[in-house]
């Protein structure tokens, strides 16, 4: 059964990617609709775009040596470098294979110990996931008008149900609710769900402990502000998104973000998503899937040809290179 579930873990995320590269492309008309968006993009804008998104990849890296170095080991940026784009490379391949396979590479050429290289992988994820929940929570604050607004013309234009079909709809949501708790008791997730929020925790704690909590948090913020930069220029690729504003880029970015988690590297969901806000402000919704399949298209391929040349060139870096530096006045925990 275990087994069963970890296939499952790869098998899903990628035939869902699939489904929705499908049905995005099924139809003539809309085919007909985004060939013709992306054949009329100023693509200028994509390589300022790219610029920006490997700026934030390179920042990461440094971001990342400064965890590592509390913990007693000097290491080289460029290992950290070639580590972060090939955890990119594997993670667009294999759900969630990322963080481990840039611990492992780090940690086979810088000889440090696997357990406390993941470790700072998973403290700044914590960190991430932090600020991008806080900017959902600013976006949703900022623009709860336009979104509800556009919900509520959405709703009235349906049908009403007429009062005789309330039953079925309330019996499978009953249903549903057996099996949730079912599967909940089963596969004990309380436990993991309680275990997953005390590790987020104690990785934040983990943060304050570094002696490099100024340059730590500094390139956090430039990371950050890279990301929704490279966002917000792709805006300018297509006349019709060219002149919307912060609120519409901060809420395509937003469900762009949350995209990415269900296919890997967000293939296939994250146009949609995209489409799905822009959709909030009168954007077409071939429009909107074309923008999201310029901007993940763009990043997407940087992640691979940088990535593959990272995984070639990191055994070549190392050749002659015997591990870390140990710094003697570090605190090692």
């Amino acid at each position: 059964m275990k087994q069963l579930i970890k296939v499952a873990k790869v098998v899903v995320p990628i035939g869902l990617a699939i489904y929705l590269m499908y049905i995005t492309f099924k139809d003539p008309q809309q085919r007909a609709e985004l060939l013709e968006a992306l054949g009329r993009a100023e693509y200028i804008w994509v390589l300022i775009s790219m610029f920006l998104g490997w700026c934030s990849h390179m920042l990461r890296a440094r971001r990342w040596k400064y965890l590592i170095e509390p913990l007693g080991y000097k290491t080289r940026l460029w290992n950290a470098y070639h580590a972060v784009m090939s955890g990119y490379l594997i993670n667009m391949a294999i759900p969630r294979a990322g963080e481990i396979s840039r611990a492992g590479l780090f940690s086979k050429s810088e000889h440090t110990p696997f357990d406390r290289t993941f470790g700072t992988i998973a403290a700044e994820r914590v960190v991430d996931l932090v600020i991008l929940l806080a900017i959902t929570g600013f976006t949703v604050l900022t623009q709860y008008d336009i979104i509800w607004e556009a919900m509520q013309t959405q709703f009235s234009n349906r049908p009403v149900a007429e009062e005789s079909t309330w039953w079925p709809k309330a019996l499978g949501a009953g249903i549903l609710l057996v099996l949730v708790i079912v599967l909940i008791k089963r596969f004990g997730l309380v436990d993991k769900l309680k275990g997953f929020l005390l590790g987020i925790w104690d990785g934040l704690l983990s943060i304050w402990t570094t002696p490099y909590k100024v340059q730590f948090f500094r390139d956090t913020a430039l990371i950050w502000i890279l990301y929704v930069g490279m966002f917000a220029v792709m805006y300018q690729c297509l006349e019709e998104t060219s002149g919307l504003g912060l609120g519409a880029v901060m809420a395509g970015f937003v469900f762009g973000s949350f995209a990415v988690v269900l296919t890997p590297g967000g293939t296939g969901a994250y146009h949609l998503a995209v489409a799905f806000a822009l959709g909030y402000y009168g954007i077409a919704e071939s429009t909107g899937q074309a923008l999201g399949l310029i901007i993940w298209g763009s990043q997407a391929l940087m992640l691979i040809v940088l990535g593959f040349l990272s995984l070639l060139l990191m055994p070549i870096y190392n050749r002659e290179y015997t591990g870390h530096t140990t710094i003697p006045t570090a605190q090692t925990p």
